[in-house]
């Protein structure tokens, strides 16, 4: 079981008994498929600490996976209503961590604006 906790500074997390910055991304996803998030760290996997999603334009299912040929989902799929979106304020599915020097994407069902904020963390592969 992973614990995570907040340190004194609100842009650090303690995972497992190890520090690590948090760092955002935001981007705003207009079609179908496939959006970058956050660009590839050479070495590192991208872990989920929180994220906001929308209000998006109209009915969408968004997830946020890793850009592997066999795509990580590190959170959703989200089924979001028009004028809709989600927020989760402690991503609780913090074990789950991308590939390894692997872009991070947000992938839309259908073409729709999308706002996206998404917190996480860089943990070395």
């Amino acid at each position: 079981m992973t614990l995570v906790s907040a340190a004194p500074e609100l842009s650090r997390v303690y995972i497992d008994g190890s520090i690590y910055t948090v760092k955002s991304a935001r981007v705003t996803a207009a079609s179908s498929g496939d959006t970058q998030l956050v660009p590839a760290v050479v070495g590192s996997k991208i872990r989920p600490i929180a994220l906001r999603v929308g209000p998006v334009s109209a009915a969408v299912t968004v997830t946020i996976q890793d850009a592997a040929g066999t795509p990580v989902i590190l959170a959703g799929p989200f089924y979001c209503a028009a004028n809709g979106g989600i927020v989760d304020g402690v991503y609780k599915d913090s074990d789950q961590e991308g590939t390894v020097s692997v872009a991070v994407n947000i992938n839309l069902s259908a073409t729709a604006n999308v706002p996206v904020h998404f917190w996480y963390v860089e943990v070395v592969g």
